[in-house]
């Protein structure tokens, strides 16, 4: 929600030095994302190990991953190798 809103300000603002900020607020932020979205697939590829070819769909789990992070991981497992993957982040009490 916080990028939103800054998207939204960076939109709106009038003075050019607020939009310089902003979007070199969002730039980093945006860049971190990436860091993490790569480690988080490695991560996945590492835990799924050699994928036997008859499994329908991919399952992975990591303890606290960001759920604003999952979906972008899902999305790029299931490119990658080309069947659905479940991306699941929590403890022993909770998945999300």
């Amino acid at each position: 929600m916080e990028h939103a809103n800054a998207a939204y300000k960076l939109l709106t603002t009038e003075n050019i030095e607020e939009a310089i900020t902003i979007a070199h607020s969002l730039n980093k932020s945006n860049q971190e994302r990436q860091v993490l979205t790569e480690r988080l697939i490695n991560e996945s590829i590492a835990q799924l190990g050699e994928i036997d070819e008859r499994l329908p769909v991919l399952f992975v789990q990591g303890q606290d991953w960001p759920i604003g992070i999952i979906g972008l991981v899902a999305s790029k497992l299931t490119n990658k190798f080309a069947r659905p993957a479940l991306v699941l982040s929590g403890g022993a009490d909770e998945l999300i």
